[in-house]
């Protein structure tokens, strides 16, 4: 039986942003081709901005046949974080970050985990999810986060 398998990948974010770049060399032609292509990464989105992006997640979930929980939002708190990326002013893509992790609590270190992503399919042709990825990663560093949680990954 063929079908997309899933992996959770943990990302050391200990390393310089030098190193990191070097790690994910072969996506860093997709993250330049976002940069170039006029995406916008808003790292602190607005309320609406967030309201945007929560359509995307309710496509997504449609699409992918899963059911949406009705205390599901975006909105950001203590523990998590929302990022989009807009291209002419409209939201085209989102990630969001858990804050902390289960795993801390084995591990007893610092861990930020991927909550959702999701994208207009209109724009994929410009790499934003590559783009939000390289953003996050960085972001999550400077917020001292020692690991990344990427659950579930393709």
């Amino acid at each position: 039986m063929f079908g997309i398998y899933y992996t959770t990948m943990i990302l050391n974010l200990k390393k310089t942003e030098e190193e990191l770049w070097q790690q994910i060399w072969g996506l860093r032609t997709d993250v330049r081709k976002g940069e170039k292509n006029g995406l916008q990464v808003v790292l602190s989105p607005s309320e609406s901005e967030i309201q945007e992006a929560f359509q995307l997640y309710l496509v997504m979930m449609k699409k992918k046949y899963l059911p949406v929980l009705s205390s599901y939002s975006l909105n950001e708190t203590e523990k998590r974080k929302t990022i989009v990326i807009k291209k002419d002013e409209k939201v085209v893509s989102y990630i969001s970050y858990q804050l902390h992790s289960d795993i801390d609590k084995l591990w007893k270190s610092q861990i930020c985990a991927l909550e959702t992503i999701a994208t207009d399919d209109a724009y994929l042709k410009y790499a934003p999810n590559t783009l939000l990825y390289w953003e996050g990663i960085k972001y999550m560093k400077s917020l001292w986060f020692e690991y990344l949680n990427f659950n579930g990954v393709s």
